[in-house]
């Protein structure tokens, strides 16, 4: 009696297949590829450019000691340069001139700041100085600042008085004497005016009263 073994065998199964990469390191693997690829194409786009830079700074380094060479050869065939001293005697005029104008124009800025400064000074202090029954209408600035002129209008006379008290008590004002005080009045209203300046020998003036 004979015996016959016989067998099958599926080479198709996973058993008999070259084992597979998986998914997730094959793709690290490609993006590592990728990027040493990109890397290595920076690289290479560094060097060509710093070499180029190498040669055109060189060939320009070149073309500076040529230009500088012939320059050189120019002054030397060129005769010795003579100042005038005509036209030197004018530039040193100038200049004098020049400086004084800066000295000028220095003194008139530090003189014109210094001026806006009292004048501010004595515009805003001027409407701090408030008292009942006395309305300001008009003012000017006399002499640099040093003398002010003040117009307006008060209820009564005697409230003038308080007014002038509490002017002259601002810091602006300090030191400043009111030389002419007159109290008028006109269409049945009184006016007052104020000044530091002195009364003119010929001008009529009522200190401190009315004038009808």
């Amino acid at each position: 009696m004979s015996w016959q073994l016989k067998q099958r065998v599926n080479f198709f199964t996973d058993d008999f297949r070259p084992p597979k990469m998986p998914e997730d390191i094959r793709f690290l693997l490609t993006g590592l590829v990728l990027t040493f690829a990109a890397l290595s194409a920076c690289a290479l786009l560094l060097l060509v450019g710093r070499v180029w830079q190498e040669s055109v700074l060189t060939s320009e380094q070149q073309e500076r000691l040529r230009l500088q060479q012939l320059i050189a050869e120019e002054m030397q065939r060129l005769p010795p340069l003579v100042v005038d001293p005509q036209l030197e005697q004018q530039l040193k005029a100038a200049q004098d001139h020049l400086q004084n104008s800066q000295r000028v124009l220095a003194y008139l800025s530090r003189e014109g700041q210094s001026q806006r400064t009292s004048f501010t000074a004595l515009v805003t202090q001027l409407g701090q100085a408030e008292s009942e029954g006395v309305w300001l209408s008009a003012f000017s600035l006399l002499d640099g600042g040093h003398n002010i002129e003040l117009r307006g209008f008060v209820k009564e006379a005697r409230q003038l008085s308080p007014y002038i008290e509490a002017l002259t008590a601002q810091p602006a004002f300090q030191g400043r004497a009111f030389r002419q005080v007159d109290v008028s009045e006109e269409n049945q209203h009184l006016q007052f005016y104020l000044d530091t300046r002195a009364p003119a020998l010929d001008s009529p003036l009522v200190m401190g009263g009315v004038k009808q």
